[in-house]
């Protein structure tokens, strides 16, 4: 929209007639102005519960580490699809942070 008020602008720009009153109105049209209210809080809320972040992939991250951990030895116990996805894991290289 701002770039077609520029471009309702050109031609006074271009004739040197361009005034206060011009530029006004073009803005009036070409943008609106809102204000946001700083007081309302609207709670985020997801109308289907598949798009959650906690659903949407991010648990697999967990996921891996609890696999990981498994192999290394620290953690003894693994439910039975974590135990499925080890078979197709394997650590080829451990980089440790000091």
């Amino acid at each position: 929209m701002i770039i077609k008020g520029i471009y309702a602008m050109i031609r006074p720009i271009i004739n040197g007639k361009l005034t206060k009153d011009i530029v006004v109105k073009t803005l009036q049209i070409f943008i609106k102005y809102t204000k946001i209210d700083t007081t309302i809080n609207k709670k985020r809320i997801c109308k289907t519960p598949f798009k959650k972040w906690y659903i949407k992939g991010y648990t697999h991250k967990s996921d891996y580490n609890k696999i990981v951990k498994y192999i290394l030895g620290y953690n003894d116990d693994l439910n039975k699809n974590l135990k499925m996805k080890k078979n197709n894991i394997r650590i080829i290289q451990i980089n440790y942070i000091n």
